[in-house]
């Protein structure tokens, strides 16, 4: 017996493992669409871009290993009854629990895994991947570079720069400066480099010249080594890393700080997204079980399982449609979070119900042995 649960287990991991790479690889490529905007935008490098991506890759590993899980499970056991293995496994006397348990063990890891993301990784990865973003959007130098192109930072302030090198300076930089009406500044250097902290920022030229026309009408230039532009204004508005509701660690969800105001829509959120990290994992053994329902404690099909497999199939996406609707619905109502953990301890508790109960044939069997029981014994008084 023993053997032959290890033989289904490494029938359903290894499609499962396939399944969750591609599916993640596909997510990713989709999600790495939207990231390719912002970095080419503000003119990153591709590890930046890498790097963000790959950040995103828990949140998608917790959205797609259910599916797959339940995709795999669908896939092995249909191959393995096809092949009369089931048959034979029910005719050396196993029971349909007995031969479940290697599928419910690899589910109850997934479902682990799926908890440990949602606790622990995915706030991580989030918060890092926010700063990151924030990074890349508060990068003055992507702002005002792009080489060969007159760049408009803010009104009133044109920049020309050639590159920037590796040893970080821009090269060949030219500035128009027009923010103040009375008096405008052509500024021409050879490098320049960008210094900032929390309360200012300053482009910093180098052998260069500034040129004004005076108020006399005589053209003005000044020769320099040294000289510094303020540029602070250019700094993103948004100076501030705001962080979501997917940043945020369970804690903080279910018990925001009481020293920071947060509206009662914002609280609705946070109390959503705490109870859908908690659970969603149900789900990985919810959608296991279905599938054992469907294809182990079912009679064998010499013509195959497809019509069955679809219904399966379409209960699942269903299933999941219902627990994103749910997850939405409650952060209007923060009443409806109970529902987020009754869809799938119920599926649970009623599939577990169908796989213990005994099959009419069963009961069929258990009556005739019953009759030829009584009328054996008939026979022998007789």
């Amino acid at each position: 017996m023993m053997l032959v649960q290890k033989y289904i287990g490494q029938q359903v991991l290894k499609p499962f493992i396939v399944s969750l790479l591609a599916l993640t690889l596909l997510a990713l490529l989709t999600q790495s669409l939207q990231t390719i905007d912002l970095i080419t935008e503000n003119n990153q490098s591709a590890s930046t871009f890498f790097y963000i991506t790959l950040l995103a890759m828990p949140k998608l590993l917790t959205i797609i290993m259910p599916i797959s899980l339940f995709l795999s499970i669908l896939y092995s056991l249909n191959r393995i009854a096809m092949d009369g293995e089931l048959i034979i496994a029910k005719a050396a006397g196993m029971s349909t629990w007995e031969i479940c348990t290697p599928i419910v063990r690899i589910s109850t890891l997934a479902l682990m895994l799926h908890l440990l993301i949602n606790l622990l990784i995915q706030p991580l990865a989030f918060v890092e991947m926010r700063k990151e973003v924030f990074k890349v959007r508060t990068d003055i130098a992507s702002k005002i570079v792009s080489s060969g192109e007159f760049i408009k930072p803010v009104e009133g302030l044109t920049i020309y720069a050639g590159d920037i090198g590796i040893d970080g300076f821009i090269n060949d930089i030219l500035i128009n400066d027009e923010r103040d009406a009375s008096k405008t500044i052509t500024y021409i250097a050879e490098k320049a480099f960008i210094s900032k902290n929390s309360k200012f920022t300053k482009l910093t030229l180098t052998f260069g010249s500034a040129q004004s026309l005076l108020s006399n009408g005589e053209f003005n230039i000044v020769q320099f080594d040294n000289y510094q532009l303020d540029l602070t204004e250019i700094q993103s508005l948004d100076a501030m890393l705001i962080k979501k509701p997917s940043d945020l660690y369970l804690h903080q969800l279910l018990k925001p700080n009481s020293e920071q105001y947060i509206s009662r829509n914002k609280r609705k959120k946070f109390l959503s997204e705490g109870n859908n990290r908690l659970a969603s994992p149900l789900y990985n053994l919810a959608l296991t079980l279905i599938a054992i329902c469907t294809l182990i404690k079912s009679r064998h099909q010499r013509m195959g399982y497809r019509r069955k497999i679809f219904i399966c199939g379409v209960a699942g996406f269903f299933i999941k449609i219902i627990e994103f609707f749910i997850k939405s619905a409650a952060t209007n109502n923060s009443d409806l979070n109970i529902f987020q953990y009754a869809v799938p301890i119920t599926i649970c508790f009623l599939c577990i119900v169908y796989i213990f109960a005994k099959s009419p044939s069963h009961r069929t069997n258990h009556r005739q042995k019953q009759k030829n029981n009584q009328y054996t014994l008939l026979r022998s008084k007789c």
